[in-house]
């Protein structure tokens, strides 16, 4: 994509996205209607709302995903809105007459450090990009995060947000983080960062009431290490049968999914149907 700015350095701001079911897409449309007609409507889209918001885009983008800089968060912040709101025009038809569209996920995140781009303007492999990485993955259709310093520093936004706390990143498992939903639509019914991993076959039959005390000490002790260095990959919940182990289990496996790569598995012991493992 063409440039028009120098690349940003200092304390940037940093805009990541990628599609969300977008895999589906290009397995079931033509190669040329998903590359042209959505990829690159997404590429075209991306590139002007940057240009108006004063950003530069780093590197060249592959696939569905992008990683964009801004010097100023609110900008960074504002292009999220943007790109949300108009990457909904974005649709193809196909000989079955299906409708498919591209929704995107967004993280935005303010570096802590300062940033110094290589002499391609690229940025990939800065501590601050790593993290913000490791953020997107968690984060739903349609949603936009930001992160703890993000929002720090973009004043008084003209839309709310949302708190997540006790979020374990991988890398990052030390210190708990908070990620911050930003209501740009006013939408607040959107499923919480990592709950796109529970499978579709389980259903909640009541509203799980937040127990952060013991989630938070839970959740801690996949952050210790065994002896040898490494994460612990059991941890057992026990107590009498009713009391909510199962749900507390999964709210728990929500907030650690950042930890983990590859995914989270869910195997039920009562239901025999469902013995093979279900994933994201």
């Amino acid at each position: 994509m063409p440039q028009k700015r120098t690349a940003p350095r200092g304390n940037v701001s940093f805009l990541l996205y990628d599609g969300v079911g977008s895999s589906k897409a290009a397995l079931r449309l033509p190669y040329p209607t998903y590359r042209e007609d959505m990829l690159g409507r997404l590429y075209a889209l991306t590139e002007t709302l940057v240009m108006q918001h004063n950003g530069w885009i780093s590197g060249t983008p592959h696939g569905d995903d992008c990683l964009a800089v801004f010097e100023n968060v609110k900008d960074a912040i504002r292009c999220a809105v943007a790109l949300q709101e108009q990457v909904r025009t974005i649709s193809v038809t196909a000989a079955d007459g299906k409708v498919w569209q591209f929704p995107i996920r967004i993280v935005v995140h303010k570096a802590v450090e300062e940033v110094e781009p290589d002499v391609r303007g690229h940025y990939q492999n800065h501590r601050d990009v790593i993290y913000a990485a490791r953020v997107l993955p968690l984060a739903c259709a349609g949603q936009i995060l930001l992160t703890e310093n993000a929002l720090r520093n973009a004043g008084n936004p003209t839309w709310r947000s949302k708190a997540h706390p006790n979020r374990r990143l991988k890398s990052f498992e030390e210190t708990p983080q908070v990620l911050y939903e930003l209501l740009y639509d006013s939408v607040e019914d959107r499923a919480e960062p990592g709950s796109h991993y529970v499978p579709q076959w389980y259903e909640e039959t009541y509203r799980y009431i937040a127990r952060p005390h013991l989630e938070e000490a839970i959740v801690h002790l996949f952050a210790e290490k065994t002896a040898n260095d490494q994460p612990y990959r059991l941890v057992t919940l026990h107590g009498f049968g009713g009391i909510g182990k199962t749900r507390l289990a999964i709210q728990c496996a929500i907030q650690t999914a950042g930890i983990f790569e590859d995914r989270i598995f869910y195997v039920p012991s009562r239901r025999p149907e469902f013995r093979q493992t279900a994933s994201r």
